[in-house]
């Protein structure tokens, strides 16, 4: 999990946000955490289905650095995999194909 540097939105203590992306019902979901060990104050916030904020994405890039992506179950429908592709890269209809064409075999 990817730590951020942010302050206590309560007492502006400083506090570690962990950061982290996972998959819900086959798409992408981010979420931010943190505990203030001075007040107490916690906040959690996530989302899923709309991009990454970017600040989060570069937190995770840097500290796990970039992972590939693998089909394992076969998919006979193309397009959910465009689907997917497109929400968790934030691509256009034409990159995710041209990904698709490069790197996967049907």
């Amino acid at each position: 999990m990817a730590v951020m540097r942010d302050i206590c939105a309560s007492c502006g203590e400083k506090v570690d946000i962990h950061v982290k992306q996972y998959i819900v019902n086959d798409t992408i979901a981010w979420s931010e955490a943190y505990s203030c060990t001075k007040c107490g104050n916690e906040v959690v916030s996530d989302d899923w289905g709309d991009p990454t904020p970017n600040e989060v994405r570069k937190a995770i890039l840097e500290q796990e650095g970039e992972w590939e992506f693998f089909v394992l179950k076969p998919v006979e429908n193309k397009a959910q995999i465009l689907k997917n592709l497109r929400s968790a890269l934030n691509l256009t209809l034409q990159e995710a194909s041209s990904l698709l064409k490069k790197y996967l075999v049907f």
